[in-house]
């Protein structure tokens, strides 16, 4: 008998990476997993792999940054017990006066709007259910500041506070809203940051001290505790910020 059997969890960003990892932990432990994101062969190889170890997985490919697609989500998922607001896109290494506004845009679109147009379309189904979980994920960027990361370190520090405020929101329905900050993790896809982007950023996690475990976190390591957010282990923890960065934040 799996921890999450009988819930529905909808998870954005499920192609690849952390997305891809925690819908096959949730899955493992009987969630009926959909799968949401921009590009539906990346979704269809995740739902393959979710039926390959038995569970079930709706596929809805769509932008995070449209309300209709979150829309879509909720429709096909039948309702919602868990949410994980993990789609974003990744920083590429500008200075403030040298960001693009367009890219600026693209951020608060992708790493924040989406985050609360996905919150705002399951928690009526939560509230009709009994409660919830919604576990959304930032970035150490979020917590301190970093070199070269405007728009992304804005975006996650935003969503650091949706947190909260959906926290206090709604506690009396008995929906949780917590927030995980990781550093580096692994396996890592890099489609929208070209080789020369990732070394500049990786030199500014350098500049930053880096991390003092030394090393960065598997994606199944993330993935892990966030079926113990989505869990009944996790019940009263709301409102939390969770830094998964190896130290990075701890200086």
């Amino acid at each position: 008998m799996g921890v999450l059997d009988g819930k529905r969890a909808v998870i954005t960003g499920a192609g690849t990476g952390l997305g891809a990892a925690t819908a096959l932990a949730f899955a493992a432990e009987g969630a009926v997993v959909t799968l949401v994101g921009r590009r539906e062969e990346k979704l269809r190889e995740t739902a393959t792999a979710v039926a390959a170890i038995g569970g079930t997985a709706i596929v809805v490919a769509g932008d995070v940054a449209l309300e209709t697609t979150a829309t879509a989500a909720m429709e096909a998922s039948d309702g919602v017990d868990v949410l994980v607001n993990n789609a974003g896109i990744h920083s590429h290494p500008f200075l403030v006066h040298e960001f693009p506004v367009d890219e600026w845009d693209a951020f608060m679109a992708i790493d924040l709007k989406g985050p609360f147009l996905f919150t705002r379309a399951a928690v009526p189904s939560m509230i009709e259910r009994g409660g919830g979980s919604v576990i959304n994920i930032s970035s150490m960027v979020g917590l301190v500041g970093f070199k070269y990361g405007a728009a992304y370190s804005a975006a996650k520090a935003g969503l650091i506070s949706l947190t909260r405020t959906t926290a206090v929101d709604y506690a009396g329905n008995a929906i949780r809203a917590n927030c995980v900050c990781p550093g580096g993790m692994a396996p890592v896809e890099r489609a929208d940051v070209d080789e020369a982007a990732y070394v500049k950023l990786s030199e500014a996690v350098a500049l930053a001290g880096g991390s003092p475990l030394g090393r960065v976190a598997h994606v199944d390591e993330v993935a892990q505790f966030l079926l113990f957010l989505a869990g009944p282990n996790s019940q009263s923890m709301t409102g939390a910020i969770i830094p998964f960065d190896g130290g990075f934040t701890v200086k």
